[in-house]
């Protein structure tokens, strides 16, 4: 996470594995086109969006713990 204080690091990766993968995938596709330069985009526009979103918004305990089970189901079905 560019620009962010390293400690909310886990915060961001918490709220990271929050969203299902088709919400990861999306805000992925949208930063990028919209920003995708990787000197020039820094700091604006939806990056900067994810950034706060991801730092400064604590996902549930639970909603991560069914998120693991979810990806762990789909690892042992062969579903990527």
């Amino acid at each position: 996470m560019e620009d962010a204080d390293p400690e909310l690091s886990v915060a961001a990766v918490h709220n990271w594995l929050g969203l299902v993968p088709e919400e990861r995938w999306w805000l992925y596709t949208m930063t990028n086109a919209a920003t995708g330069h990787a000197v020039n985009g820094r700091n604006k526009g939806w990056r900067k969006a994810v950034r706060f979103a991801l730092t400064e918004n604590p996902v549930m305990e639970g909603v991560l713990r069914n998120r693991k089970a979810e990806f762990e189901l789909s690892l042992m079905s062969g579903k990527m």
